[in-house]
């Protein structure tokens, strides 16, 4: 599930608050066992505009939530390291789906509390 085949990462983030290395590692689905894997991640390395959630689509499967960021919020967690892949996600993201505009992207940029005050 994607917005596009051409971006680079073949990795699911997963933020959680529960020790899960475990499972990830008896499933074979760690970074060593396979090209696309799981990733997990403390819950605050998502850092984006603070309204994000309001934009997330979740699903609920028993008493997980399953929260999916929209494209937006994760493109803007990615302007602080900028790499050429993060320039790369940008170009396919608005190629794919016309946004974001340049008017949204000036909006979450200014909202994003973590990035530096240059890039606000």
């Amino acid at each position: 599930m994607g917005v596009t085949i051409f971006l680079s990462s073949w990795d699911v983030d997963l933020a959680t608050d529960h020790e899960i290395s475990q499972i990830i590692e008896e499933a074979k689905l760690g970074k060593k066992d396979s090209i696309s894997y799981i990733e997990v991640c403390p819950l605050n390395t998502f850092r984006t505009a603070p309204d994000w959630r309001s934009r997330a689509h979740i699903e609920r499967i028993r008493t997980i939530d399953l929260i999916f960021p929209y494209p937006i919020d994760i493109l803007v967690s990615k302007v602080s390291r900028c790499a050429e892949k993060d320039l790369i996600a940008f170009e396919e993201v608005i190629k794919a789906t016309g946004h974001p505009t340049e008017e949204e992207l000036k909006e979450s940029l200014k909202n994003g509390e973590h990035l530096p005050p240059k890039l606000r």
